[in-house]
């Protein structure tokens, strides 16, 4: 199985839970873990796989995940089994938002098949810029992230093999 794991990442957080993905994807096959604004033009034949993650911020997706979508065609993707994932503060979807449901949407408009739903992974806080605080993840986050990626893998090896390539 190859896998792609691609993150965007402001305080480290998302990029420790991309980490943690990449890690339970490593134990199924190959998997290429790349910085947003590293991915332009990346190459995805013979993927199985492909995972897109970033904080939230401002109720939305950080401007490098905005950037990487930029780039990426409509039906691009086309098939492309694929999950989302977000770093967000602990509270209502509606309260906090959720880059999450921004990537998956980008990600069907590209005609990527989301595998399961989007995921969020939880920070205690928020960034305070001016003590140059910044938020950790909540306790059993990459644990959660590890499991949440198994599972990924399973899903991606019960259905059917993946051959066209495409570039992103």
């Amino acid at each position: 199985m190859k896998s792609i794991v691609i993150y965007a990442s402001r305080y480290g957080n998302t990029r420790r839970l991309a980490e943690s993905i990449a890690e339970a994807l490593h134990t199924r096959g190959e998997v290429e873990l790349l910085p947003a604004d590293e991915a332009h033009g990346i190459v995805t034949t013979g993927a199985n796989l492909l995972v897109i993650g970033g904080p939230t911020e401002v109720h939305a997706m950080t401007p490098s995940v905005v950037q990487l979508f930029s780039s990426i065609e409509r039906g691009s993707l086309r098939d492309m089994p694929a999950a989302a994932f977000d770093t967000r503060i602990r509270a209502a979807r509606w309260l906090s938002g959720s880059a999450a449901s921004g990537i998956a949407r980008k990600l069907r408009r590209a005609g990527a098949k989301l595998i399961v739903g989007e995921e969020s992974f939880f920070v205690a806080g928020r960034a305070n810029p001016s003590t140059g605080e910044s938020p950790e993840l909540e306790p059993g986050e990459l644990e959660r992230a590890n499991t949440w990626a198994a599972s990924l893998a399973d899903i991606v090896e019960t259905s059917s093999p993946r051959v066209p390539g495409k570039t992103v």
